[in-house]
Parts: C-alpha cells; structure tokens; sequence
C-alpha cells in the first residue's frame, strides 16, 4: 500500500482504518463514504468505483467498462437488501394456481393503464436435472429493431426463494430519457443462469461486438466483460451457458462459444444450419429447424448426430420423446449418451377421436407442452372439439421417472390452450415440486408468471 493509503491521504488512511476500510482482493476499496476513496472515485455500495459506476440504483454498481461509461446496466452490490425473496400470491382469476409477486424496481407505463414489460423464465439444473436456481426476467419486448431495455432480472434460488444476483438496466443515459435513467436498444445485457451464478452477454449497442463475462453467486459486482467474437442477433436466436461456457446463435448460423477464462471460438454447423436448443450432460443441443434433427457440440467444438428424428425434452440429464402413435401420444426415455438406444415407454395417452367407432367430431387430444426435471416428467393435455378453438382444461400427466408411477391432475379449468394471445398460456417448466407457466397479456407477452403446485 502506497503512503496514501487505500482511503486518499495518509490523514484520511487512519479514520479508514477505523472505519475497517480495506482493499478487497479485487484491488477496490471498501468504504462507508466518498471520502474513503481516492478520488474522482466515490463510495457506492460500501465499495469505492468509478464516478460512472455510481448506479441511479442506490446500492447497485454499474458494469461500465466495455459497455461504456453511459450504460446504465448495474448489478446489485447486496441482491438481499435489493429485492425480496421469491413470492407468490393467489391466482386472481380463481384458479388453484399461485401468481408471482413481482417486487421489481424497472417498470414501463407509458400510458398510466398498468406495467407493459413482459416476463421470461429460465431454471438453472444441476448434472442429475434437479433446478436449483431460477432466472426471472421482466424486460421490454425484443425484436430487430426494438428492446430490450428497461430490463429487470433476478436469479433466485429455488428451494428458500433468496435472491441471489439482480441486474437492472435502462439503456444509456440520454437527456430525453428524464428519470428513467435510458433507453432503447443502446446498452444491452442479457442474463443466462447456471447452477454456479450468472453469465451476461451484451454490448454498448445492438451493432457492437458483444462481450460476456460470468458472475458467481452469491456475490454480484463487480464483473469484467470481454470480447466474445459475436453480434448482438444472439438476442434473436439463443444463448445457453453452462458453467464454464457460453454458447451464443448468430443470425448467420454461426456459433460462438465463450469460456469463464474469456478464450473465444466458433464453427457453423455440421454441413447444414443448425440452432442452439439446450444442453444435455455437458455438451450443447443444437437442431435443425426441419425434422428436427439433433446434433451435439463438445468442447472441442465438434459436432455429433444425436437422437431421433422427434422433438425431445431434457433436463440435462435425462431425455425423453413425446410422440404421436397411431392411438395417441406415447412418451419414452431413451439414453442420455445418444439420444437413442435403451428405450423405455413411460406414459401412453389415447386419443378420443383415434378410437374405432369414434363419431365425426369427437375430441381430439392434444399436447400443449411437455417438462422434465427433479426426477419428474410432466406431459399436459387438452382435448379440443374438432375445427373449433380450445378454451381447457388443461390436464398435467405426471411421472415419477423414480418409480415409474403415473398420477393425473387438473392444472388450469379454463385456458385458453393457444400461445400468444390475451390469456393464453406458455410452459415454462417444472422446477421445486410445480409447473411455471406464463399467461399472456394485451401486449402479447407474458404479462404473468405462474405456478400450479403438483
């Protein structure tokens, strides 16, 4: 330590020192006031960082650096003191479901008639599927040439609801903005979970380079983000991280893979257009958009052919196909290693209209969604009156992939089974013991988050 001191003059260095400020291992200093740090540093969340990063959140400090000095994009210096834990309230529709309360701080209501920002859901697994952790994102509607600022974003852990990272953004700082700190598409970041903490992807702008960097939870700022060799069309197509990587989709069907140590690589796919789809074990799952057809990607970054010419669903660990028989649908687990071998069916479904002597218009049975996690797999079902729209219920079938036993259960009475319109609904998953759906609004994005305990 200089003859300075850590706190700005040698003066100043014993009342820092008796006020317990410290340099911290990242080489910032502690601190419980702006005279504790070395100016034009200031003191912002008991930490001394740059006049930049002194966030219009109190208790937050910006990212800064790659993104710019006029980036509003922070991180919460103590995620508990930032927000509460995770809550839900009875649904008020009057269904036997729970409804998020969203405690946020970022809103968007441009005409005083309520939030319009919509929510996104991601769980983070661990190497046996069990959720561990749960990415909450309340953010303006993404688009080529629109969003996704302001944008909110909480990581939670699952089983006691604790938050345990927050980032908040506004945009850039621009005089038209007034107190909403930002706007627009300038300064973007992108939250991706994962069962060790936190990857953000982003950039100053939507046609700069983007940079990614990894936060460990618990623990939030300060975080240093790189160059990741790709584009901000990402945020059109797909990220999905595992600990120790980033994978990011290119609109030109390139895939560029960022490690936590910032080394860069990429490839196309294996002589045809592939996208990223989710991660099985620790490789990544990509797929063709016709068929599907599946490819695995390692380390290496090599390409593998995986499954079946079928849609699958997977936790990370484990792998099943819901497929349409000739009398309903059929779910099977297949192997992990190849998406293949060592079938086993887990749950037939028969179809009303499929059944012999079936009259003209009977029901026909659909699949609305299928999840997988903690041990369980949960296929939902309506059946909707031929050529007409379907308004529910909506019926969960549920394995206990443990013991293989299968109960049945009512989820929501009366929904609207198509995505994408005013009370329709989205299948988020199924992580701590209940579906997370999400139900549309006027907007046309997920105005609601909800959970059906199983």
């Amino acid at each position: 330590m200089s003859s300075r001191g850590a706190c700005g003059s040698i003066i100043v260095a014993v009342a820092c020192a008796a006020a317990a400020c410290t340099v911290s291992n990242s080489g910032r200093d502690q601190c419980q006031m702006d005279s504790d740090c070395n100016r034009p540093r200031v003191c912002r969340a008991a930490m001394c960082v740059a006049p930049s990063q002194a966030s219009v959140w109190p208790g937050f400090v910006e990212i800064g650096g790659a993104l710019g000095t006029a980036c509003t994009a922070a991180l919460a210096a103590d995620p508990t003191s930032a927000i509460g834990a995770l809550s839900f309230i009875p649904c008020t529709s009057g269904e036997a479901c729970e409804e998020l309360s969203w405690d946020g701080a970022v809103h968007w209501n441009p005409t005083g008639s309520g939030d319009l920002l919509e929510f996104d859901v991601q769980f983070a697994r661990d190497a046996q599927g069990h959720a561990s952790r749960v990415l909450v994102r309340h953010h303006y509607a993404i688009g080529a040439s629109y969003g996704p600022n302001p944008y909110e974003a909480v990581l939670y852990d699952v089983a006691s609801g604790a938050p345990l990272a927050v980032l908040r953004n506004e945009g850039s700082r621009a005089p038209t903005t007034g107190s909403s700190g930002g706007s627009g598409m300038d300064c973007v970041v992108t939250p991706i979970a994962t069962p060790a903490g936190l990857w953000l992807a982003g950039a100053p702008g939507r046609s700069a380079e983007t940079v990614a960097g990894f936060v460990p939870v618990p623990g939030s700022a300060p975080v240093t983000l790189v160059p990741a060799g790709a584009d901000g069309t990402f945020l059109l197509n797909a990220a999905v991280a595992l600990d120790d990587r980033l994978a990011l989709s290119q609109n030109d069907g390139k895939i560029v893979v960022v490690s936590r140590e910032g080394a860069s690589q990429s490839t196309y796919g294996p002589g045809q257009r592939v996208w990223l789809q989710d991660f099985v074990g620790d490789r990544f799952l990509t797929a063709n958009t016709v068929g599907p057809a599946y490819f695995t990607l390692d380390s290496t970054l090599q390409f593998a052919p995986y499954g079946e010419q079928q849609t699958l669903v997977t936790d990370g660990a484990r792998v099943v196909y819901v497929k349409t028989t000739d009398t309903g649908f059929e779910a099977s687990e297949v192997s992990a290693a190849d998406g293949v071998s060592a079938p086993g069916v887990l749950l037939t479904l028969t179809d009303p209209s499929k059944q012999p002597g079936a009259p003209f218009g009977s029901p026909v049975l659909q699949v609305f969604g299928s999840a997988i996690g903690d041990d369980t797999l949960v296929v939902l079902t309506y059946e909707a009156p031929t050529f007409t729209s379907d308004t529910g219920p909506i019926t969960a079938h549920i394995v206990n992939l443990a013991t293989a036993a299968v109960q049945t259960k009512v989820v929501l009475t009366n929904s609207n089974t198509s995505a994408g319109l005013n009370g329709q609904h989205r299948l988020f998953g199924y992580a701590g013991g209940a579906l997370w759906l999400g139900e549309y609004g006027i907007t046309g994005g997920v105005a609601k988050v909800l959970r059906v305990r199983l």
